[in-house]
């Protein structure tokens, strides 16, 4: 868990990890209380966190409560304690609750998830969490994706407790590799987590709000031997809806050329899931950024990049709604703390992108733990430019940097993603920012 405190005072934060029946589990320090001075970062391990041994099985999910609302933070999991790391994903830590969830994908069984080289084996797991003080219920169902409801059932979830199962075990359906799960929250609101597990790789998406916005952004999209970007569209409404793709492609000679694909019509519950290469025709080398616009509010969606012929490295990101002006990225790791791990050996990287008509100046500050300025730079984005650059090159003095954050600041609105990964390219973590302004 990472937390940076942004603000001018010092923040008081109580970390709780509840169990599935909302109770407190029996750690040393549960709840735990963490003083965050003004500019500084703290990030640790939940057994860190909670005062147990790294041994100690854990799970629940975990609520944050603090003194102050300016606070950034992100949680990250996967493997790598007794091990080599070799899978890790994580998310944003929510701060809405909602009474309508969607989980955006869904790859379970043999053919659960495909890649270049065929199908890989997938499970979906769906965690939701009640984080208020009376019972809730949750209507669960699963779409495929022409739109058929496949199956649907009811589950209760005690007062801040949790919901964790596999889509298998919910739904009683043990091959799906494009659909969806919509959920309605009866009797209070809820928050949500899915990981989708592959057999060397971990994905990570929070649960998505229903909302009225007609553009999304990726700032991802790469295609060529060593990566594939996969987009995925969902349309939850009750309505048909005509949905245009723009991709956003960085020319070697610079420049930007743009793509466009569409109208691609969504009946009510169905979804679009391909590579960008199947949608925009792409070969060799590419990469860019993606626009989403629909003729009507409601359409929700996500990408996953990685390694094309076995995943042994990826990442997952719901598409992003809403540009900024000013924003925080909760943690740096580059370098290592254990010169006898290679896996832990980090690399930060940043992926902007610049959806406006005009040039964009973006100002990029890295601070260490303490709340020091370990480094900066100014670029200028062009209209539909992206710069994806790991950190240690864009501001030479954050090498070595472990623990710290980055606060992005930009005179146009943007768009920006985080990429935390392995030097030895086994495993690749994408987090969205915290958003403190946007118009």
């Amino acid at each position: 868990f990472a937390v940076s405190n942004f603000g001018a005072d010092e923040a008081e934060v109580f970390v709780e990890n509840r169990q599935l029946d909302g109770e407190l589990a029996s750690y040393l320090s549960n709840p735990a209380v963490l003083d965050i001075p003004s500019g500084d970062q703290l990030a640790q391990l939940g057994a860190e966190i909670f005062g147990i041994d790294f041994s100690t099985e854990q799970s629940g999910w975990v609520r944050m409560r603090s003194s102050r609302p300016e606070l950034a933070s992100f949680f990250q999991f996967g493997n790598g304690l007794s091990s080599e790391l070799t899978k890790m994903d994580g998310g944003i830590s929510q701060t809405q609750t909602s009474s309508r969830l969607v989980f955006t994908r869904v790859h379970q069984g043999t053919s659960g998830f495909r890649l270049r080289s065929g199908f890989l084996q997938a499970a979906t797991f769906l965690n939701i969490a009640n984080p208020g003080l009376e019972q809730i219920g949750l209507d669960l169902r699963l779409y495929s994706n022409s739109g058929a409801q496949l199956a649907r059932v009811q589950r209760a979830v005690d007062p801040l407790g949790v919901l964790r199962a596999s889509v298998a075990e919910l739904f009683d359906v043990p091959e799906i590799n494009d659909g969806f799960v919509e959920v309605d929250v009866e009797g209070g609101e809820a928050v949500g987590f899915q990981v989708i597990e592959l057999a060397d790789t971990l994905l990570g998406l929070n649960a998505v709000f229903p909302h009225d916005k007609t553009v999304s952004y990726s700032a991802q999209l790469g295609h060529g031997p060593d990566i594939f970007t996969s987009l995925k569209l969902v349309n939850p409404t009750d309505f048909l809806i005509n949905v245009t793709l723009t991709a956003f492609l960085q020319e070697p000679q610079g420049g930007v050329s743009e793509r466009v694909v569409g109208p691609i019509v969504l009946g009510p519950n169905q979804t679009f899931q391909r590579t960008v290469d199947e949608i925009f025709g792409l070969a060799g080398e590419q990469v860019g950024s993606i626009r989403v616009e629909s003729s009507q509010g409601g359409i929700l969606g996500d990408v996953v990049f990685g390694e094309p012929l076995s995943a042994q490295f990826a990442a997952a990101m719901s598409l992003q709604t809403t540009p900024f002006t000013q924003a925080v990225f909760s943690q740096v790791a580059n370098g290592t703390i254990d010169p006898q791990k290679p896996s832990l050996n980090s690399f930060t990287g940043i992926a902007l992108f610049n959806p406006n008509n005009i040039t964009a100046q973006v100002q990029i500050e890295v601070f260490d733990r303490d709340g020091e300025l370990a480094g900066e730079t100014v670029v200028q984005l062009a209209p539909g430019q992206r710069l994806s650059e790991v950190l240690e090159d864009m501001i030479p003095s954050t090498e070595g940097l472990i623990r710290g954050y980055i606060i992005v600041e930009s005179n146009q609105p943007i768009v920006a993603q985080q990429l935390l990964g392995n030097k030895t390219l086994r495993y690749l973590s994408a987090v969205p920012p915290t958003i403190i302004e946007a118009p």
